[in-house]
């Protein structure tokens, strides 16, 4: 795995060869990644245009490679055009999406020459109330409720190979997605309004945030006919998802996250417990993830300095399901004045195998300061593996 990135304030750029080798050979060829050889991304947004209207660009372009697979490249254009009204008690966003994809594929039953193009509108909208609170007026809590339109127009996509999308997650935030694919081999038909409920309370005097809750849930106005398989998702309402977080001072965060099936009789089926405290550049997470009949997990993951250079970070996850290892890291990162190294070692259960056999990872990352990075990407690693963690370099 190579990458090499350049990011600013409305550009990034990046460029990766991602190639994986699969020393189990009874992995089936469909359970294993496909190898990018290679991937460039270009994102540019907060384009100015007349009448307060911004501009944004998505550009990607990739080789999938995999023996005895469906192979070949895909370019994936999306342009946007968005329009912002705010002030203190309310804001307003209309947006216009364009997407334009083109395949050049190999072995694929649908044709090895396709191409799609399909417009999404949505407008974001929301309010803004707030109240003095506490005995004595110590507190300012917010309401603000959120309502989000989006229409995407059904488009057939059978034909199209899965590379590399799945759906997105259970969160409230994924409530006011665009697409409710996380890559853009599926672009989700529909037709649907979102309402979100918050408040927040913050201290009168610091600012500071103590607490924040959400509530949100998505209702549908047509069946979903976009898939993965060959379902057609005929629900009328999303799963209820409920999000609360409390900070009863700078360094000490609680979060929870509860989803509920309303076809259930709102059944709780998935929740997350996390607990964190940073300070001075040290970093501890504890962490209880739930989904019914899917996983029971726990976690513990941390940043530690060990001196001015040198950090130590690593990572626990077991199943408590399977009694087994879900994912363990452990690295190191130095930093000097004008270079830094970062070394990270992975170990990352078969979920297929219930966590009875582990991949194993060595990654290098070298970055020369002002200048650019080579090596694989352990930032966005540890992004993902450690809640919290901020790169020093």
């Amino acid at each position: 795995h190579f990458r090499f990135s350049r990011t600013s304030s409305d550009w990034r750029v990046a460029l990766q060869w991602q190639n994986y080798l699969t020393p189990d050979p009874s992995i089936s060829i469909d359970n294993r990644p496909y190898n990018l050889l290679p991937q460039l991304t270009i994102n540019r947004s907060n384009i100015p245009l007349p009448g307060n209207v911004r501009g944004g660009a998505q550009l990607e372009w990739v080789d999938f490679d995999r023996e005895d697979s469906i192979t070949g490249q895909r370019a994936h254009l999306t342009g946007i055009l968005d329009w912002t009204s705010r002030n203190s008690w309310y804001f307003l966003k209309p947006r216009l999406e364009y997407a334009l994809t083109d395949y050049r594929l190999e072995n694929n039953p649908g044709g090895n020459s396709l191409n799609r193009a399909i417009p999404s509108i949505s407008l974001d909208s929301g309010l803004i109330f707030e109240r003095s609170a506490g005995t004595e007026d110590q507190w300012i809590q917010t309401f603000e409720p959120r309502l989000f339109f989006l229409h995407t127009p059904f488009s057939e996509q059978a034909d199209i190979p899965d590379f590399d999308t799945s759906l997105a997650s259970n969160t409230y935030d994924n409530l006011f997605r665009h697409n409710r694919f996380v890559g853009p081999d599926r672009i989700g038909d529909a037709n649907q309004i979102t309402l979100g409920l918050a408040t927040q309370i913050f201290d009168h005097h610091s600012g500071d945030r103590l607490m924040s809750a959400r509530a949100g849930q998505v209702f549908y106005f047509d069946d979903r006919r976009v898939s993965l398989g060959d379902q057609t998702e005929r629900a009328s309402t999303s799963d209820i998802i409920a999000e609360i977080n409390i900070q009863p001072n700078q360094h000490t965060r609680i979060a929870s996250r509860l989803v509920f099936d309303e076809e259930q009789d709102n059944e709780l089926i998935e929740q997350d417990f996390a607990i964190s405290y940073s300070h001075d550049g040290y970093l501890i997470n504890l962490g209880y993830y739930f989904e019914e009949t899917e996983l029971e997990q726990a976690l513990l993951s941390f940043v530690y300095p060990l001196n001015e250079r040198w950090t130590f970070v690593g990572k626990m996850q077991h199943s408590l399901q399977f009694d087994r290892a879900v994912e363990n890291l452990a690295g190191l990162n130095y930093e000097s004045c004008c270079w830094g190294l970062k070394m990270l070692y992975s170990e990352t259960g078969d979920e297929d195998r219930n966590f009875a056999e582990s991949d194993r990872r060595v990654m290098f990352e070298i970055t020369f300061k002002g200048l650019t990075e080579a090596g694989q990407d352990i930032d966005a690693e540890l992004r993902k593996a450690i809640p919290g963690y901020q790169p020093g370099f």
